[in-house]
């Protein structure tokens, strides 16, 4: 049963809608927000891979891949029931017109077929809105499925997870407009990217250094030429290993030997 494909080929191209505002129901909605950066830098995973790498999470997020297809073709199924039913019950409707033109010993018989077939009209009708709230129910919870695949991945907080599950399906992108609102509700931002795996310290500041003109060097060193108070000035000359160190003579040996 697992390799069986969640829909026939066939009933795709029966069913078909025009795509203007309704991309949902023929293609999956595109990944996206911090939960989906979060789990690429974790995981060291490309951006462009559909699914999770984990093995498990990935099953889980095939199997909402799944659910989500079938889920979209039972809506064209409903939408197509919907329309024929109301083009059913409004020919009812027009076929009153007719009733002057029927015999008297008739028309009582022919009203009541037409009572009968809006009845029956009606009752379609009314299954088809059911199956579509129904068909609306179940890929809300394909979406769950796939948004649970990632959170887990990403390793949110629990309390966080179950507000993003909650928020509403924007059609296009697998994540609401609002996740990354909802993720940064903690009480430190930088927490919550760290939590994710998204933060990045910043850099350090330099130390402080007072201002210099460019040309300070050049002054400093015109100074001490003209009035000799550099730097080496002060210092006392290296005596030359070379040099000659003047003897001195012992006091002894200038005395007169008697």
């Amino acid at each position: 049963p697992a390799s069986i494909p969640p829909t026939c080929k066939k009933a795709e191209r029966k069913y078909y809608v025009p795509t203007k505002d309704v991309d949902f129901l023929i293609s999956h909605p595109q990944t996206n927000s911090l939960v989906v950066d979060a789990v690429t830098q974790k995981t060291k995973q490309p951006r462009y891979w559909p699914t999770p790498q984990d093995k498990d999470l990935k099953r889980l997020d095939l199997l909402g891949l799944k659910v989500y297809t079938s889920s979209t073709l039972q809506f064209r199924i409903a939408n197509y029931s919907t329309l024929l039913a109301s083009y059913d019950y409004d020919n009812y409707n027009k076929l009153f017109d007719f009733a002057s033109h029927i015999l008297e010993d008739r028309r009582a018989d022919f009203k009541s077929v037409l009572i009968e077939g809006q009845l029956v009209s009606r009752t379609a009708l009314q299954e088809t809105k059911d199956m579509a709230d129904t068909t609306a129910r179940t890929t809300a919870n394909a979406v769950v499925m796939r948004r649970s695949s990632w959170l887990s991945a990403s390793g949110i907080p629990k309390d966080l997870q179950t507000k993003v599950e909650d928020l509403p399906f924007d059609k296009d992108k697998l994540f609401s407009k609002k996740t990354n609102e909802v993720l940064h509700t903690m009480k430190d931002s930088r927490a919550t990217l760290r939590t994710l795996g998204t933060y990045l310290s910043l850099p350090r500041r330099p130390w402080y250094q007072p201002y210099q003109r460019p040309d300070a060097q050049q002054y400093h060193r015109l100074q001490s030429r003209l009035y000799g108070t550099g730097r080496n000035h002060n210092r006392r000359p290296r005596c030359r290993q070379n040099q000659v160190q003047p003897t001195t003579s012992h006091p002894s040996e200038n005395k007169q030997q008697f």
